[in-house]
């Protein structure tokens, strides 16, 4: 019976997600049957101490594998969620004397301070404080405190000059550009690097809310709008879209251009657009003094920069990352704030938990946060694991999440593994301020926590007896 305590643990989460929203879903099945795959792979594998140390060794070397994927391209990153885990491996190891380890883990923090959210960052500090405190090598209390309030109060400086994802830009990042008269046009020439872009997303703003400088937006010599100006602010720069009408395919030309119409002037009648000290293959801005217009394609949910041109540019430094509380987000612009305020959100989230016990299924949660409150940036996340699984996998998902993470708690304490139980320390408070389970690797993360806390107490005993 022993052995199928594990399998018990996972199957409610397995079954919730299943049926989420009160259907069945090939997306939901491959989402459960990739979570018991991963824990189950682990728990075989971390069985045995040998394989168990090796798997650790590889979670710890995550880290020069994200910053390069990082490197090569920002936008897809996804493997830096993995980062959090390497820092804990790394000192876990680096505590048993591998001095190699202490190179990851630095590699690993590094990652984790430049890419990760706020929470992640609270999560590791929490986590390597519960390391330090367990270690051999912090005898007393003294120490042990001074180690972990070393730790805390480190993470909390560097949380306070906030991440590459989230900071405001200084004053020699960026620049901009005005419209002010009928012979000023702004032009953009775009190769689509991916498939599914059907907005063309803008950072600018108007001077005033007079009607007689219409702004033409126009795409392939199509006109796309004659009034740009009605989707832009007058309190400062910000990223409107304008939706194209069609969906663009990866390598089409995309030729676009700004033109000022009307009686605009320098004084109350024009429209100002951002750019950035950048350049990257695919996109060119003919007119433009240096670097790249702030003129990108996206979706309808957010912009998305070339591959090349820095992400943080785009998504981060001027537009909050979706469902991501990050550092430095109290120095984003207003209107980014207003629109992925996390109590909004969380007051969204449980409504709409309330109204669909069942969930809205799979992936459902961001269309159905936009529709419940329009002020709400659409495609966002609950920006909590917790309501992300009430939400859209109903009251059982979210006591599946909750099973499967007592469950790993008890066996993780159990057997006194202070790595497991440190591990467990992270998935939980990340999960309290970020929707872990939206990201792969994130997911991928969480399984593999789980699968070695399952398996914490059998690698122990199996030492004992040989």
């Amino acid at each position: 019976m022993r052995s199928l305590l594990p399998v018990l643990v996972v199957a409610p989460l397995a079954i919730a997600i299943s049926i989420a929203g009160g259907r069945l879903s090939s997306a939901a099945l491959l989402f459960a049957a990739a979570m018991v795959c991963v824990v189950a792979t682990v728990a075989v594998v971390a069985h045995r101490p040998a394989d168990r140390t090796q798997l650790i060794w590889w979670l710890a070397a995550i880290g020069p594998i994200a910053g390069t994927a990082f490197l090569l391209g920002p936008a897809p990153a996804s493997a830096a969620a993995l980062a959090p885990v390497g820092v804990l491996a790394a000192a876990w190891l680096y505590q048993r004397g591998e001095r190699w380890a202490l190179q990851l883990g630095l590699v690993d923090l590094t990652i984790v301070i430049l890419v990760e959210p706020f929470f992640a960052w609270l999560g590791v500090a929490v986590a390597l404080g519960w390391l330090l405190m367990a270690s051999e090598r912090f005898r007393g209390a003294r120490p042990r405190l001074a180690a972990v309030g070393a730790a805390v109060v480190g993470l909390g400086l560097l949380a306070g000059g906030a991440s590459l994802s989230a900071t405001s830009p200084t004053a020699d990042v960026g620049w901009q550009t005005q419209l002010a008269n009928t012979n000023s046009s702004i032009q953009q020439q775009i190769t689509v690097d991916r498939a599914g872009d059907d907005a063309i997303w803008i950072y600018g703003s108007r001077a005033s809310d007079f009607s007689d400088y219409p702004v033409r937006l126009l795409v392939n010599g199509v006109a796309i709008t004659d009034d740009l100006n009605s989707y832009l602010p007058t309190s400062g720069l910000a990223w409107v879209s304008v939706p194209l009408g069609t969906t663009l395919r990866q390598g089409d030309q995309v030729d676009v251009r700004l033109i000022a119409t009307g009686n605009p002037n320098a004084v109350d009648r024009y429209i100002d657009v951002g750019g950035v000290y950048s350049h990257v293959a695919g996109v060119s801005s003919p007119d433009a003094q240096a670097g790249t217009y702030l003129i990108v394609l996206g979706d309808d949910s957010l912009p998305l920069a070339p591959g090349g041109l820095p992400e943080p540019m785009v998504r981060g430094r001027w537009e909050l990352p979706m469902g991501e509380g990050l550092p430095g987000e109290l120095g984003a612009p207003v209107t980014a704030r207003e629109q992925t305020v996390t109590w909004r959100i969380w007051g969204a989230a449980l409504r709409i938990t309330a109204r669909s016990p069942l969930g809205t299924g799979l992936s459902g949660l961001g269309d159905a946060l936009n529709q419940s409150d329009g002020s709400i940036a659409p495609g966002l996340s609950a920006r909590d694991e917790y309501l992300q699984a009430a939400t859209e996998w109903g009251w059982a998902g979210l006591a599946g999440l909750l099973t499967l993470l007592g469950g790993a708690a008890w066996f993780a304490w159990r057997s006194r593994d202070s790595l497991a139980i440190a591990l467990l320390m992270l998935t939980t408070v990340t999960m309290v301020g970020e929707s872990l389970l939206l990201d792969p690797a994130g997911a991928a993360a969480t399984w593999v926590v789980v699968g070695l806390c399952l398996t914490a107490g059998a690698a122990s005993r199996s030492t004992s007896r040989a």
